[in-house]
């Protein structure tokens, strides 16, 4: 299956794939959402595991956009629009996956990782976001990502400075060494950029 539009159907997904993160969806706010309540921080243990199993990654082939509004975030999120520009893509982590056939439960390493929880966090059952599948892996590993609907969810004013530090902190694993990075915004399907923010990368 390419394409998660309700949780019902995440016993589809495949035995072994990877999650794209480049949101908010930073190494600390995973494990709290796979392992924790989602608004509570996860433990340092929790947050290892997660660090163990993800690696920083660049996705070919499409570009974050921003779309619909949150009320976590006060502004629009983050979503993934297609580009036809070779060199163009977008940072962020790659999380591995393995999924038990029998029971269908998901494991990163040997936790159990609650992926419900995240797709509930993304909306995913009221389609704002869907879990769609974006590129592969060598060994033909399924790379997933959570993409807004932007005709549905229109973006209802900018991102927030919270949100846009949380992506520069997803951002900043693939250069830990940079003081500042830059995050371009654009809004739905359109690839022009209109705005931009500096993280300042403590």
């Amino acid at each position: 299956m390419h394409e998660i539009t309700h949780t019902r159907d995440l016993k589809h997904l495949p035995d072994e794939f990877c999650l794209f993160s480049f949101g908010a969806n930073n190494i600390e706010n995973l494990a709290k959402r796979f392992f924790s309540d989602p608004n509570v921080a996860g433990t340092k243990e929790e947050v290892d595991v997660i660090a163990k199993h993800t690696t920083p990654a660049f996705l070919h082939g499409y570009l974050r956009t921003f779309f619909g509004y949150s009320k976590r975030w006060r502004g629009s999120v983050g979503s993934l629009t297609p580009t036809c520009e070779k060199d163009k893509g977008v940072y962020g982590l790659l999380t591995h996956f393995k999924k038990d056939p029998s029971s269908a439960k998901f494991f990163i390493g040997d936790k159990i990782a609650n992926l419900k929880a995240l797709c509930d966090v993304e909306a995913v059952d009221s389609g704002m976001y869907r879990l769609k599948h974006v590129g592969n892996l060598q060994g033909d590993i399924f790379v997933y990502a959570f993409v807004g609907c932007h005709k549905k969810f229109p973006a209802k004013g900018p991102p927030s400075r919270d949100y846009l530090n949380a992506i520069g902190k997803t951002v900043s694993y693939n250069f830990p060494r940079s003081h500042y990075i830059y995050v371009p915004i654009r809004y739905g399907d359109n690839p022009k950029i209109t705005g931009e923010y500096l993280y300042h990368n403590m």
